[in-house]
C-alpha cells in the first residue's frame, strides 16, 4: 500500500525555520547542527554532553556526509566564519 504523504528531506521540514542565533555566533549551519542532534538522539544520546560526544565521535563521517548533502542541494557555498 502506497503511503499517502509526501517524502521529504530533513532539507524541506526544515527550510522555513528561522535561526534565533546571533549572525556573529553562527558557527555552523543550522541544519547541519539539527541534523547531528537528530541522529544523535537516534542513537541513544540523552543530553546535550551525550550529543557533542555523537558529534566528535562521528566527526569524519558526519563532515563527509553533510557536505554532500550541501554539493546535492546546489548549496555548497561555505559558513561565513566568525
Amino acid at each position: 500500500m502506497a503511503s499517502s504523504f509526501p517524502s521529504l528531506s530533513l532539507t524541506d521540514c526544515f527550510a522555513d525555520l528561522p535561526d534565533p542565533r546571533v549572525a556573529r555566533t553562527q558557527r555552523h549551519a543550522l541544519l547541519d547542527i539539527l541534523v547531528i542532534a537528530l541522529c544523535a538522539l537516534t542513537c541513544g544520546a540523552d543530553d546535550f554532553v551525550a550529543i557533542a560526544r555523537f558529534g566528535q565521535a562521528k566527526e569524519a563521517r558526519l563532515k563527509e556526509r553533510l557536505a554532500q548533502r550541501k554539493t546535492r542541494a546546489g548549496t555548497a557555498q561555505r559558513h561565513p566564519q566568525p
